[in-house]
């Protein structure tokens, strides 16, 4: 006699397999499709994969955490209102913070287009760009090294945006935490210097010393971001970066205040 299974039964193993194959899909999916369950609006495979912070929308808050670390949630890095006025003069950062996880900065600016745009950087010192409107859906990347939007994205223009000709695609200030512990000794014939910031016009490498043959590559600094630069040799500035310094080529540098 054949048995068979109670139809209420059945219903809830399909239930539980399908719940089984999902969570499969969850954990081997997170290196190619980036499928979380969270409501982050930075969860856009393939470039959001890994991405170096959470970024969620509660309410009228922006609130940026660090990567889950395992069972651990994310830490804060920063929590703020978006209810700012569109600018018309010029991109206006409005939150700064650190993510602990890295010690890179990362930093959040309203956009004359009436953007949202997040700059930050992964562990190695690559650059992470983001910007949205109101969400996920028109969330889009920036390439770090030239500002582009990738992916085919078109910056989206505010009704009342003032004055939609800044956008994604002006300068971000990064302001790395000033440092007095250089990395190399003081090169001979440098001329030091006391109120200047370089801004990086496309991706560059800064090094341990002021050549391309011998140096170290300690890192590379995005586009468009700048630093405060503490000594200057010809063709080359000596630059803070984080909790150190090196040295950045002049080629790929515009000055301000370095006279």
């Amino acid at each position: 006699m054949k048995t068979h299974l109670p139809y209420k039964r059945l219903i809830m193993l399909i239930v539980l397999l399908l719940g089984a194959l999902t969570l499969v899909g969850n954990v081997a999916g997170d290196d190619f499709n980036c499928v979380t369950g969270d409501n982050r609006i930075n969860n856009r495979p393939p470039r959001d994969c890994g991405a170096p912070v959470l970024i969620y929308l509660i309410g009228d808050n922006i609130v940026v955490l660090t990567p889950s670390q395992g069972t651990d949630v994310g830490k804060p890095i920063i929590s703020i209102d978006k209810r700012v006025p569109i600018p018309t003069d010029g991109n206006v950062v409005i939150g700064e913070g650190t993510n602990q996880l890295s010690g890179r900065p990362v930093i959040i600016s309203r956009l004359t287009t009436g953007e949202y745009q997040l700059n930050t950087f992964y562990p190695d010192g690559a650059g992470y760009i983001v910007v949205w409107y109101t969400g996920k859906e028109d969330l889009y990347h920036l390439d770090p090294a030239t500002g582009t939007p990738l992916d085919g994205a078109q910056p989206i223009i505010a009704p009342d945006a003032a004055n939609p000709s800044g956008g994604a695609l002006s300068s971000i200030t990064v302001t790395t935490t000033d440092s007095t512990t250089p990395v190399t000794a003081v090169v001979a014939g440098s001329e030091s210097l006391q109120n200047c910031r370089v801004t990086t016009t496309r991706a560059v490498r800064i090094r341990t010393e002021p050549n391309t043959t011998t140096s170290t590559v300690i890192s590379t600094l995005p586009w468009q971001t700048t630093y405060k630069a503490t000594d200057r040799i010809e063709g080359w500035y000596k630059v803070v970066y984080l909790d150190m310094q090196g040295w950045v080529s002049a080629d790929f540098l515009s000055e301000s205040g370095c006279d």
